[in-house]
Protein backbone atom coordinates (compact mmCIF):
# COMPACT_ATOMS: atom_id res chain seq x y z
CA UNK A 1 0.00 0.00 0.00
CA UNK A 2 1.29 3.60 -1.00
CA UNK A 3 1.33 6.41 2.20
CA UNK A 4 2.03 9.68 1.52
CA UNK A 5 1.06 12.72 3.40
CA UNK A 6 -1.20 10.34 6.19
CA UNK A 7 -3.15 9.16 3.13
CA UNK A 8 -2.62 5.41 2.65
CA UNK A 9 -3.94 4.04 -1.02
CA UNK A 10 -5.00 0.52 -1.40
CA UNK A 11 -2.21 0.00 -4.20
CA UNK A 12 1.61 0.73 -4.30
CA UNK A 13 2.93 3.25 -7.59
CA UNK A 14 3.29 1.19 -10.80
CA UNK A 15 1.27 -1.33 -9.44
CA UNK A 16 -0.81 -3.41 -12.42
CA UNK A 17 -4.58 -3.41 -11.94
CA UNK A 18 -7.71 -4.63 -13.94
CA UNK A 19 -10.06 -2.58 -15.43
CA UNK A 20 -13.19 -1.06 -13.29
CA UNK A 21 -11.08 -1.94 -10.08
CA UNK A 22 -11.46 0.11 -7.02
CA UNK A 23 -8.96 2.25 -5.48
CA UNK A 24 -8.82 3.44 -2.04
CA UNK A 25 -7.54 6.04 0.06
CA UNK A 26 -7.73 6.17 3.46
CA UNK A 27 -7.59 9.43 5.13
CA UNK A 28 -6.82 10.88 8.48
CA UNK A 29 -9.64 13.06 8.93
CA UNK A 30 -13.26 13.41 7.52
CA UNK A 31 -13.44 15.27 3.59
CA UNK A 32 -16.08 16.73 2.30
CA UNK A 33 -17.61 15.07 -0.88
CA UNK A 34 -17.78 18.21 -3.09
CA UNK A 35 -13.64 18.84 -1.79
CA UNK A 36 -13.12 15.22 -2.84
CA UNK A 37 -14.96 15.38 -6.63
CA UNK A 38 -13.00 18.57 -7.26
CA UNK A 39 -9.97 17.66 -5.62
CA UNK A 40 -9.52 13.78 -7.30
CA UNK A 41 -8.59 13.02 -10.66
CA UNK A 42 -7.94 10.23 -12.91
CA UNK A 43 -5.28 10.79 -15.72
CA UNK A 44 -4.61 8.75 -19.04
CA UNK A 45 -1.27 10.76 -19.73
CA UNK A 46 -2.30 14.69 -19.39
CA UNK A 47 -5.87 13.38 -20.31
CA UNK A 48 -8.78 13.15 -17.52
CA UNK A 49 -10.56 9.95 -17.78
CA UNK A 50 -13.99 9.79 -16.68
CA UNK A 51 -14.06 7.81 -13.13
CA UNK A 52 -16.52 7.20 -10.13
CA UNK A 53 -15.15 9.15 -6.83
CA UNK A 54 -17.20 8.05 -4.17
CA UNK A 55 -16.42 9.52 -0.20
CA UNK A 56 -17.37 6.73 2.18
CA UNK A 57 -16.66 5.47 5.95
CA UNK A 58 -17.97 9.19 7.47
CA UNK A 59 -15.84 11.06 4.97
CA UNK A 60 -12.53 8.99 5.74
CA UNK A 61 -12.66 7.13 2.76
CA UNK A 62 -12.56 8.33 -0.89
CA UNK A 63 -12.80 4.87 -3.61
CA UNK A 64 -11.81 5.72 -7.52
CA UNK A 65 -13.57 3.55 -9.51
CA UNK A 66 -11.80 2.60 -13.40
CA UNK A 67 -13.77 2.68 -16.35
CA UNK A 68 -14.59 -0.97 -17.51
CA UNK A 69 -12.73 0.02 -21.02
CA UNK A 70 -9.36 1.37 -19.11
CA UNK A 71 -6.54 0.31 -20.54
CA UNK A 72 -2.57 1.15 -20.35
CA UNK A 73 -0.63 3.64 -17.76
CA UNK A 74 -2.91 5.99 -15.44
CA UNK A 75 -2.38 7.95 -12.13
CA UNK A 76 -4.53 9.43 -9.77
CA UNK A 77 -4.02 13.23 -9.12
CA UNK A 78 -5.22 14.56 -5.50
CA UNK A 79 -4.77 17.90 -5.42
CA UNK A 80 -5.63 20.86 -2.40
CA UNK A 81 -7.80 18.33 -0.56
CA UNK A 82 -9.21 19.89 2.85
CA UNK A 83 -11.08 18.06 5.33
CA UNK A 84 -14.15 18.69 6.39
CA UNK A 85 -13.05 21.69 8.58
CA UNK A 86 -11.21 23.44 6.11
CA UNK A 87 -7.62 21.82 7.58
CA UNK A 88 -5.16 20.78 4.43
CA UNK A 89 -5.05 17.02 3.98
CA UNK A 90 -3.05 16.82 1.21
CA UNK A 91 -1.45 19.52 -1.40
CA UNK A 92 -0.72 17.49 -4.38
CA UNK A 93 -0.44 13.26 -4.52
CA UNK A 94 0.29 11.72 -7.35
CA UNK A 95 0.07 7.60 -7.73
CA UNK A 96 0.86 5.94 -10.66
CA UNK A 97 -0.34 2.62 -12.08
CA UNK A 98 -1.01 0.72 -15.29
CA UNK A 99 -4.54 -1.34 -16.83
CA UNK A 100 -4.41 -4.23 -17.78
CA UNK A 101 -7.12 -7.03 -18.38
CA UNK A 102 -6.13 -10.08 -17.48
CA UNK A 103 -7.84 -13.48 -17.80
CA UNK A 104 -6.53 -15.16 -15.09
CA UNK A 105 -7.83 -14.23 -11.32
CA UNK A 106 -4.94 -12.76 -8.67
CA UNK A 107 -5.89 -13.14 -5.14
CA UNK A 108 -6.68 -10.55 -2.95
CA UNK A 109 -3.47 -10.90 -1.23
CA UNK A 110 -1.25 -10.03 -4.02
CA UNK A 111 -0.40 -7.62 -6.51
CA UNK A 112 0.51 -7.85 -9.86
CA UNK A 113 4.11 -6.05 -10.70
CA UNK A 114 5.24 -7.29 -14.28
CA UNK A 115 3.13 -8.68 -16.86
CA UNK A 116 4.04 -9.40 -20.57
CA UNK A 117 1.57 -9.58 -23.23
CA UNK A 118 0.96 -13.40 -23.81
CA UNK A 119 3.37 -14.35 -21.34
CA UNK A 120 3.17 -15.31 -17.38
CA UNK A 121 2.06 -12.60 -15.03
CA UNK A 122 4.67 -11.97 -11.93
CA UNK A 123 2.32 -11.55 -8.82
CA UNK A 124 4.11 -10.70 -5.82
CA UNK A 125 4.47 -14.52 -3.70
CA UNK A 126 3.68 -16.40 -6.81
CA UNK A 127 3.40 -16.93 -10.74
CA UNK A 128 -0.13 -17.66 -12.54
CA UNK A 129 -0.23 -18.27 -16.02
CA UNK A 130 -1.77 -15.78 -18.90
CA UNK A 131 -3.94 -17.55 -21.07
CA UNK A 132 -4.28 -15.89 -24.20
Amino acid sequence: MAKQSSIVASIVADEIVPPGALIEFSLPAAVDAQAAQAGVRLLRGCQPVQALIAVGRQGRQITVTLPADACGAHRVEIRELLGAKGQRLVELLSLPFSVLAASGKVAREHRVEHAVHGGRVVVAGGFFQHVA
